[in-house]
C-alpha cells in the first residue's frame, strides 16, 4: 500500500518537492535502476492529465528520494480544485518491457488561485 501526502499548488508560482520511496518497514527504497512517474488528473477515472509531476531520482539512490520540480509555467493553465495524483517507481529488462512497478505516494493536489496579483 503506498503512502498518502497531500500537495498544495498556488497557481503560477513553482513548488519543489523532495519525497522519499520507502518500503513497508518504513526503510528507504534504493532507487539504483529505477524511473519514476506521477500524474495529477480531474479524477481517478479520468484519462485526461490534468499536470504531469515529471519526478526525478535523486543521484543519491540508498537516499529514496524523489524529486518534483513544478514549476509556474506549469501550474499557470490550472484551475482551482482538488484533483488525485500519484506517483510510482518503475524498473525495465533489456528489452524495454517494464520488470517492475509500484506506487509509492498517492494524495491529492489542491490547487489555489494566486490571492496577491
Amino acid at each position: 500500500m503506498s503512502n498518502t501526502y497531500d500537495i498544495e499548488l498556488v497557481i503560477g508560482s513553482s513548488t519543489i518537492l523532495q519525497v522519499n520511496a520507502t518500503n513497508s518497514d518504513g526503510s528507504y527504497i534504493n532507487l539504483s535502476g529505477y524511473q519514476a512517474r506521477g500524474q495529477v488528473r480531474y479524477s481517478y477515472s479520468s484519462d485526461t492529465i490534468l499536470l504531469n509531476l515529471n519526478p526525478t531520482i535523486a543521484t543519491s539512490y540508498v537516499s529514496g528520494i524523489v524529486n518534483l520540480n513544478i514549476t509556474g509555467s506549469f501550474t499557470t493553465g490550472l484551475k482551482p480544485g482538488v484533483f488525485p495524483y500519484d506517483l510510482e517507481i518503475y524498473s525495465t529488462g533489456s528489452n524495454g518491457v517494464e520488470t517492475y512497478t509500484t506506487k509509492f505516494l498517492r494524495g491529492y493536489c489542491y490547487c489555489y488561485p494566486e490571492v496577491s496579483r
